[in-house]
């Protein structure tokens, strides 16, 4: 049976209560807050109009040793639009213009390490895993839409963003963060 010691070689043992439930005092916090005290957590703002339908006007991939969670986002648009989230698109994006992931922390100086383009059309793509269909109904202010189970990018992988309808201005936050917990 394995035992849990104190961290300071004292030979002290765990205390545990009649439902195995382990006593601590401790300070918890999210994983994706933990990030962003790190300097970890970013947002992407996107703001493009896909030029027909199923268009793609969003791509990204981990270039980082750390895996990529991705939360959700925030979207408004002028009239009713589909948003589909690929996984695994594979080729050379094409017609894209990069941009830079914003820190959410002030302090914070580190770059999101990835390939992140935005664009009217990104050709070049082989789609990959349909991952979400997300209805959007139109509107004037900012809907907001968390990922129930996140969204996991490990190094080398691949999220795209396509348009169902496509032809109107999609303004958009993408919320992700960098982690090294194993996933």
């Amino acid at each position: 049976m394995g035992r849990i010691q104190d961290g300071q070689g004292l030979n002290r043992y765990a205390k545990v209560d009649s439902y195995q439930r382990l006593f601590v005092n401790s300070i918890s916090q999210s994983t994706d807050h933990w990030a962003n005290t790190l300097g970890n957590a970013y947002s992407i703002v996107i703001q493009q109009t896909p030029s027909a339908a199923n268009d793609c006007f969003f791509y990204m991939k981990n270039l980082s040793a750390q895996t990529i969670i991705i939360e959700g986002f925030g979207v408004r648009v002028p009239t009713n639009e589909r948003i589909l989230t690929y996984l695994a698109d594979t080729g050379t994006p094409s017609g894209g213009t990069d941009i830079t992931p914003r820190s959410l922390n002030t302090r914070s100086t580190t770059d999101a390490i990835g390939t992140f383009q935005v664009g009217n059309d990104i050709t070049g793509l082989i789609r990959g895993r349909l991952n979400y269909r997300t209805w959007v109904a139109a509107s004037d202010q900012t809907q907001h839409f968390n990922y129930n189970q996140d969204i996991i990018i490990p190094t080398g992988g691949v999220f795209s963003i396509v348009a169902e309808v496509g032809g109107i201005q999609i303004d958009m936050n993408l919320d992700l963060f960098y982690t090294t917990i194993e996933v």
